[in-house]
């Protein structure tokens, strides 16, 4: 497939700089792809159209809560009571310096018509948002398609308009020769400058295409 020539800028701090890059139409639509501002926008919809359907869908699903702590009594209380009971005057009792606790909670939605619902509405959106961003790509990519093979076709054509001109050129001095031996007619002679300028204004549209 025959490759067609795109200038790219290149910006320096110092000033400007030219230079020419090869690309093929696979590279102009890996670029197209890559920074096309409307196309990251659906990208974006189709994204969080995922992190709805996940959310939503987490709602439906057992959840475990666990927790635990540790407390540490720099200075444990102590406590006195009477011990006659244990036949003593009386009774110290000392608090722990650590305790710790550990719990665990599991909570499962037995039916949840809200959430059902939810869920098959973010599902829907996440499709509609797949299909809107799979048209906007496929449209881009007929775009650049079309944009690159008129930039060939046109390539092309001023080739052939360069190749006429130049033959035109040729018959024209030939012409005019021959009316200045009086072999051909003045006629002839602005037939061939007529086509010669024609070719011209269909160069310089062309270049400007």
């Amino acid at each position: 497939m025959k490759k067609i020539l795109f200038t790219i800028s290149l910006t320096f701090l110092a000033g400007y700089a030219m230079a020419q890059e090869t690309m093929s139409l696979g590279r102009c639509l890996q670029m197209g792809i890559e920074r096309n501002l409307n196309l990251k926008t659906y990208e974006g919809n189709v994204l969080k159209g995922k992190h709805n359907v996940s959310e939503n869908r987490s709602r439906l699903l057992p959840q475990i809560n666990i927790g635990a702590g540790l407390n540490d009594n720099f200075t444990p209380p102590v406590s006195v009571t009477d011990g006659r009971a244990y036949g003593k005057p009386y009774n110290v009792t000392k608090t722990l310096q650590y305790n710790s606790s550990a719990s665990i909670q599991l909570q499962m939605p037995l039916y949840s018509q809200t959430a059902l619902t939810a869920l098959e509405i973010s599902k829907t959106l996440e499709q509609l948002n797949t299909l809107s961003y799979s048209k906007a790509k496929e449209d881009l990519i007929v775009q650049i398609s079309k944009m690159y093979y008129l930039a060939q076709n046109t390539e092309e054509q001023i080739g052939i308009i360069k190749d006429n001109i130049k033959r035109l050129e040729e018959l024209r001095d030939i012409t005019q020769a021959f009316h200045d031996n009086d072999m051909a007619l003045s006629v002839d002679v602005k037939r061939v400058n007529v086509n010669l300028e024609n070719l011209s204004v269909q160069y310089d549209n062309a270049k400007a295409m």
